[in-house]
Order: C-alpha cells, then sequence, then structure tokens
C-alpha cells in the first residue's frame, strides 16, 4: 500500500471514528450552498501538478473512459476529495442494503460533498477509487489542472475501443456520436527529441457519447485497458485493470455486473467539445435537496470546492512525506525524531513492524511520521 494511501485511510479513520475532527474540514457540505458561489481563490482551486501528456493521461482515465458519460463524469469531480471517498466507501460498504430515498435521507446527514455523496448510488466505483487511492488522487489533480486535455483523452480512448470493435451498443449501453463543432487541424509531426507520449492528447474528429439504456439504471462495464483499446501505444505507462470481487470473468471484451438504480443520484453532466463538466440542475436539487438555479439549458457550471479537499497536502503525500499529513489538531513529530514506542501500545502489529524495521537499519518511514496520541 503506498503511502498516500495509508494517510488518507489513517485520517479518515480518526475522522470517522468521532474522536478528533480535521482542522479546516467544514462542517457545511457543497449541497447546502450553490456550487457556482463557493469559487475558492485562484491560488486555491487546483494544486500545483506537472502537466500530464497523452500516454500518462490515457493510463490514468484508460479504467473509466467507457462509462456512461455522467458516471465519468461525477467519478472525475468526485476524485478531487479522495479523503471523503474514502469516507464514503467506508459508509456504503457498512450500510449496502440502504438505497433509494433512504439513501438520499443518509446523504443529508453526511458532510461529504455532492459529488461524492451521489456516488453512494454506485458502490462498485467507490470501492475502486478506494482500492486504487494513489489512482484516485492522481485522476483528480490531473482534471483539475487540465480539464480539456483530460476530455480529450476520454474521446481518443474511446475512438481506440471503437476502431478495434470494442464499443458498440448493447442491452446496457447506448453509444452514438456527433461531429465536433469544428475538424480539429491534422496533427503535425512530434518533435524529434519530444517523446509522444508527453505531447498533449489531440482533439477528436467525433465525440463518442455513451449512455445508459435506461436513464435510471447503470450498469458499469468491466473489462481489461490493455486489451479493449487494442495495442497499447504507451509501454511505460500502463493502466490497471480492476473488477468487482465475485465478479466472473467472461469471453466478451467488455462486461457487467449487477445494474444499479441510482435515481437522481448523478447529476453530473459532460459537455463534450466545450464547457465541461455542469450540474444538471433538476437532479441535484432532486438528490441533495436544495434550491440551486440554472445558469442555462438546466444546467450550472460545476466549480472545484477546495474547503471539501481538507488539508491534505497530497502531493507531498504521494511522495511519502509526512509534512503533507492533514493537521489533526495535536502534536505531530518531525520526520528525523525517533518514534516514540508507547504511541504504539494500542497498536502492536503496526509498533512490532517498526521496531523491526529499526533494528534491522531502516531509515525513517511514514511510520516514524505517525502523529503523537493526545494524551489528554
Amino acid at each position: 500500500m503506498t503511502a498516500l494511501a495509508k494517510l488518507l485511510r489513517r485520517s479518515c479513520a480518526i475522522v470517522t471514528s468521532g474522536a478528533l475532527v480535521l482542522c479546516g474540514l467544514p462542517a457545511i457540505a457543497q449541497d447546502q450552498t450553490p456550487p457556482a458561489a463557493q469559487q475558492p481563490p485562484a491560488a486555491q482551486q487546483s494544486p500545483q501538478a506537472q502537466r500530464l501528456g497523452q500516454g500518462q493521461l490515457e493510463k490514468l482515465l484508460a479504467p473509466i473512459a467507457l462509462y456512461p458519460d455522467d458516471l465519468v463524469a461525477q467519478i472525475l469531480t468526485a476524485s478531487t476529495y479522495p479523503l471523503e471517498v474514502v469516507q464514503a466507501a467506508r459508509w456504503a460498504n457498512e450500510h449496502s442494503n440502504v438505497q433509494g430515498d433512504a439513501l438520499q435521507d443518509a446523504m443529508q446527514q453526511q458532510p461529504w460533498d455532492a459529488s461524492v455523496k451521489g456516488l453512494t448510488a454506485v458502490p462498485q466505483v467507490l470501492a475502486m477509487m478506494n482500492d486504487k487511492l494513489e489512482w484516485t488522487q492522481q485522476v483528480g489533480e490531473a482534471f483539475l489542472a487540465q480539464p480539456n486535455d483530460a476530455s480529450n483523452a476520454i474521446q481518443q480512448l474511446r475512438a481506440k475501443a471503437a476502431a478495434n470493435g470494442n464499443l458498440k451498443s448493447s442491452k446496457q449501453l447506448k453509444v452514438s456520436s456527433v461531429a465536433a463543432s469544428a475538424p480539429p487541424p491534422p496533427p503535425a509531426p512530434p518533435p524529434p527529441d519530444v517523446d509522444p507520449a508527453m505531447l498533449p492528447p489531440p482533439p477528436p474528429v467525433d465525440y463518442i457519447m455513451i449512455e445508459p439504456v435506461d436513464p435510471g439504471l447503470y450498469y458499469v462495464p468491466i473489462y481489461d485497458p490493455m486489451v479493449v483499446y487494442g495495442p497499447w501505444p504507451w509501454p511505460d505507462y500502463s493502466p490497471f485493470y480492476w473488477y468487482p470481487p465475485g465478479y466472473v470473468l467472461g469471453a466478451a471484451v467488455i462486461g457487467f455486473g449487477v445494474g444499479f438504480f441510482v435515481g437522481s443520484a448523478l447529476w453530473c453532466h459532460y459537455n463534450w467539445g466545450g464547457g465541461g463538466v455542469a450540474i444538471n440542475v433538476a437532479r441535484y436539487n432532486q438528490f441533495n435537496r436544495t434550491n440551486l438555479a440554472a445558469t442555462g439549458g438546466g444546467f450550472s457550471k460545476w466549480q472545484f470546492n477546495a474547503a471539501h479537499r481538507g488539508t491534505v497536502d497530497l502531493s507531498a503525500a504521494s511522495r511519502g512525506c509526512c509534512r503533507g499529513a492533514p493537521d489533526l489538531g495535536y502534536p505531530r513529530r518531525d520526520c528525523e525524531q525517533e518514534p516514540r514506542w508507547r504511541d504504539y501500545k494500542l497498536e502492536p502489529r503496526r509498533g512490532a513492524r517498526l521496531r523491526l524495521h529499526r533494528r534491522r537499519g531502516g531509515r525513517p518511514t511514514h511510520y516514524d511520521c505517525h502523529p503523537a496520541r493526545p494524551t489528554g
């Protein structure tokens, strides 16, 4: 498990136990204030990150690029709040029988961002995002920093799957396409000293749309990205293959598990070709029980709410640095300090693992950076 996953899951466990509260995490969720009014200062809207090329973006987005449009959009928005994704995945696992109106009722009591709340209607997706937590964080950062490139990468992947005969309408999904409003210019040859994988993904000639046959019933495609898209062109950037527990692999390139009755929970909408991710206001208001006003055509522009990201410095956390850990409101040791063994008296397995590591001459790790337990 990566340092990021351990950091976020440890933070999540502390929050959900009720013993401590993350500093900086507001008690008011996004659905209680219209998203259009929540735009944070420009410096906080997206984490600083190196721009990703087509190879890197396609690696990140390949596992979800063939999902229905609205589900893809909601995954992208929810991935910008990875700590809340962990909390929601845990809640969904513990309340698997809560659905429909009861799920809406339960979500009104949770402080998570509305995009995360909606995904509780599709627990299979939350389980994947929780299992692949570092991937979730990377997808969120890429989406915030490069929304147009992310859109183009998804369309390039869909075009590859269609060209290989693997993306077509079925009993579960409806696949259609619409020509881009302006044909993209012909691609220029890459500079000789630049890796093509590091160039931005080109805009598509046609936008491929994927919708559920029944708007209220969503089937999540299950597929191996290294197969469904044909020969993978980026050997240094290979995507993962995830499928839910109990799923029986079959001969079909794209398979499906159980369907999920989502109602109005998936309120995100992808505006291909411009505008990015929007909010379907009618669905948003119904699921979140708010009165958000539409700005045009029944939609409102989605905006990132930095408050729901908490105080986790995810870029630092992904490098395994304890200084990127969230501020939990009590003293923290420095990385170079010797660990205090009494902090682990309630966690003997972790303490034993750390003692063995230190006896073998190991350098300080994220175990050493575990915050000191409060003594009061």
